[in-house]
């Protein structure tokens, strides 16, 4: 008897698994984009709901951000936390900080004489 190949389980619908379904190919492409922008695409999706695709925010804040960046992985790893407590901490955030998009952030940090940049 021969046996049928196994089954594939279908990953569920995360945005991460197919990027380019909301137009980013890159995360370059987010330097243009905010977090806010970005979740509001993602709660358009078949099966995300609101309260999965806001728990991409924080992670949108540093990649929106990071798509300004000529050296990503170093400033990756030199500012791993985005929350909004350790943003108000830092004295970075602002009202609206999640409607910036990545190029308005980093004129943010540059402006406000941070080292982020």
């Amino acid at each position: 008897m021969q046996r049928s190949p196994p089954l594939k389980k279908e990953r569920p619908n995360s945005p991460s698994s197919d990027p380019g379904r909301l137009g980013y190919n890159d995360y370059r492409d987010l330097r243009h984009a905010s977090p806010n922008q970005v979740v509001a695409q993602l709660k358009e999706l078949p099966n995300v709901t609101t309260s999965q695709a806001e728990t991409y925010k924080r992670s949108l804040r540093r990649m929106v951000w990071l798509g300004t960046q000529d050296e990503p992985e170093k400033q990756a790893k030199l500012y791993p936390d985005w929350t909004e407590k350790a943003l108000v901490a830092s004295g970075w955030w602002i009202h609206g900080y999640d409607d910036m998009t990545g190029d308005q952030a980093d004129l943010h940090f540059k402006r406000t004489g941070h080292a982020r940049c």
